[in-house]
């Protein structure tokens, strides 16, 4: 696959991120968006570095456009990122033999885990976010904290049960080769 068609299938994953980032049900305490569909796309097509990149772009986009350039607009990008590198990493490790999606047991797995980090990191991030703008309170970061992981775990079920035959169908009529290890 050339250079140039896999940028753009990262810029279209980017998008999407961005568009999927908008279609949001926010709580004020909770959040639950899709947009992990863009991440895990893009891991298991093409590794660690373009899900890092369309995550990147995804989140750069949306925190700018939404909140605008802040002090904790890069705290709110290292979750997505991570989730991103550690998912890509888990496409590559796992599937040495065949791809992940193809693994479905293996695929859910290494989804939940990534996700419930995810959960975890933006935990973290909403700590520093609070910590920072004057609005902490305990029970709003850490007191929800596993109902925020179980909100993080539900949805990474519902996306890797849609990514993995969008995938497939992906790599078919795309014609994206498999990863070469």
């Amino acid at each position: 696959m050339s250079k140039t068609k896999r940028i753009a299938i990262d810029g279209l994953l980017a998008a999407v991120y961005f568009a999927l980032s908008l279609l949001v049900v926010d709580t004020g305490t909770f959040k639950f968006t899709f947009t992990s569909m863009a991440v895990v796309v893009a891991a298991l097509l093409f590794g660690t570095a373009d899900a890092c990149a369309v995550a990147f772009v995804g989140e750069f986009l949306y925190q700018t456009i939404k909140f605008g350039v802040t002090a904790t607009t890069p705290i709110w990008m290292i979750p997505p990122v991570i989730h991103a590198l550690l998912l890509g990493l888990c496409a590559r490790f796992l599937g040495r033999d065949r791809p992940l999606e193809e693994k479905t047991g293996l695929c859910f797995a290494a989804c939940l885990g990534c996700a419930a980090v995810n959960s975890l990191c933006n935990t973290v991030a909403l700590y520093f976010d609070s910590k920072i703008f004057g609005y902490y309170e305990y029970h709003m970061v850490f007191g929800v904290a596993l109902i925020r992981i179980c909100i993080g775990l539900a949805t990474a079920l519902i996306v890797t049960a849609v990514a993995m035959p969008l995938v497939s169908e992906l790599r078919k009529k795309a014609h994206i080769p498999v990863r070469t290890r």
